[in-house]
């Protein structure tokens, strides 16, 4: 089945909003012209991202921690043997490879555990106080 649209019609025969009286029995069913090529949508691929919890992040460089393997270790063996009861994702180092900021048992504001670099205090998750800064010396 050939395929004419309005651009084919008006090539072969100038306006067809009004024709004449003449032009009105003018046919096109036996017009050779090649069909036109419909090219199909296609859809793109979703790439799959590695979901990285924002708690297992560094709150300054933002890059994912590594896991502690001698903590790791350490548990497996404590549990004699039953690895199953170890969730390995949650044993993260508590000092970042990148910025050297390291975990602080306590939050200036909150006395949470945050993390800290060069004297500025940052929560790692939304959990904490939204403490962000350095910590106010006391003159005693």
């Amino acid at each position: 089945m050939t395929l004419i649209n309005n651009k084919v019609k008006q090539f072969v025969k100038g306006n067809w909003g009004k024709p004449a009286t003449l032009e009105q029995g003018l046919k096109l069913r036996h017009l050779d012209i090649e069909p036109q090529h419909i090219r199909g949508k296609k859809k793109k691929r979703k790439q799959k991202r590695a979901f990285i919890y924002e708690g297992h992040c560094c709150p300054f460089c933002h890059k994912e921690l590594p896991l502690d393997e001698k903590l790791v270790a350490k548990e497996i063996k404590e549990c004699e043997g039953k690895p199953y009861t170890i969730w390995e994702t949650m044993y993260r180092v508590t000092t970042c490879p990148k910025c050297k900021a390291f975990e602080v048992k306590e939050c200036p504001a909150c006395k949470r555990e945050t993390w800290c670099r060069q004297g500025w205090y940052k929560h790692q998750t939304r959990l904490g106080c939204g403490f962000e800064g350095k910590k106010l010396a006391r003159n005693l």
